[in-house]
């Protein structure tokens, strides 16, 4: 999962626009979550999904 609610973005529930709209409004009354999104986002991929993790990851898949 890419998106973790409050940590690398929001989630709202499918079809429910409600949500959606109230959750647009608060990141319009507060754009430093978008950077802060955003850090801890390039953070998470860095670390999970790069090429040395990535290889990493398969060394141990075959190497146990």
């Amino acid at each position: 999962k890419l998106v973790k609610n409050n940590t690398t973005g929001q989630l709202f529930e499918y079809n429910n626009h409600e949500m959606l709209s109230k959750q647009l409004i608060d990141i319009a009354n507060s754009p430093e979550n978008i950077t802060h999104w955003g850090e801890q986002a390039y953070s998470m991929v860095e670390k999970n999904y790069s090429l040395e993790s990535v290889a990493n990851k398969y060394m141990q898949l075959y190497l146990t």
